[in-house]
C-alpha cells in the first residue's frame, strides 16, 4: 500500500488520466487523448473487437471523426460527464479504476453553441486498469460497458467499417 502522499499523487494522475481521454474524445484530439494510453494498451468496447494498441485505437477514431465529417460540416457534438470515479491501488505501480460517465450527443451539430439539449445516449461504466510509466500513470486495459442506454443509440461504425479496421467482434461480418 502507497503512503498517502504517493496514493494522492496515484489517484489525481489516473483521474487526469481519464479527463484526458474523456476530453480528447470530445474535442476530436486523437493525440490528446492516446497520451492517456499506454502504447500497449488493450480497450473493449460493447459490439466490438478488443482495440490493441495506439494503432488500433487511433484508426478507430480517425474512421468515427471522418465518417462525422461526411455527415455534418461540424462533425457530432459529443460530451461525456465523467461523473463518478474510483481509483484503488492494486499490485506495485498498478491501479484499477471504476468510473461512470453521461454521453450526450448531438449528430446534426451545426455549429452554433448552445446546442439544443438531447437527451443522454449512454451511460458508460469504465473499468481501467492503470500502469506507472516512469512518474506518470496511464491507461493500460481499459473496458466499457453500456449500462443504460437511449433507443437513438447506434454503432458509430458499421461491422463492414469495423472489419475494415480488423474490429468487428467474432460472428460479426
Amino acid at each position: 500500500m502507497p503512503d498517502r502522499i504517493a496514493r494522492a499523487v496515484m489517484e489525481s494522475s489516473c483521474r487526469q488520466a481519464m479527463n484526458l481521454y474523456l476530453v480528447g474524445c470530445d474535442q476530436k484530439n486523437i493525440d490528446m487523448l492516446l497520451r492517456a494510453f499506454a502504447p500497449d494498451a488493450v480497450w473493449e468496447r460493447p459490439g466490438m473487437a478488443p482495440m490493441n494498441g495506439h494503432s488500433d485505437i487511433r484508426s478507430f477514431f480517425e474512421a468515427i471523426y471522418e465518417k462525422h465529417a461526411k455527415t455534418t460540416t461540424h462533425g457530432h457534438l459529443t460530451r461525456h460527464c465523467l461523473t463518478t470515479i474510483s481509483v484503488t491501488p492494486s499490485t506495485e505501480g498498478h491501479a484499477e479504476c471504476i468510473a461512470y460517465a453521461t454521453v450526450y450527443r448531438d449528430p446534426a451539430f451545426n455549429g452554433t453553441l448552445p446546442a439544443a439539449m438531447p437527451e443522454p445516449e449512454l451511460v458508460v461504466e469504465y473499468r481501467d486498469v492503470f500502469r506507472q510509466v516512469d512518474d506518470t500513470w496511464l491507461i493500460w486495459r481499459h473496458r466499457a460497458a453500456h449500462i443504460f442506454r437511449s433507443t437513438r443509440w447506434g454503432q458509430q461504425l458499421s461491422s463492414d467499417e469495423l472489419s475494415t479496421l480488423r474490429l468487428a467482434s467474432p460472428g460479426q461480418n
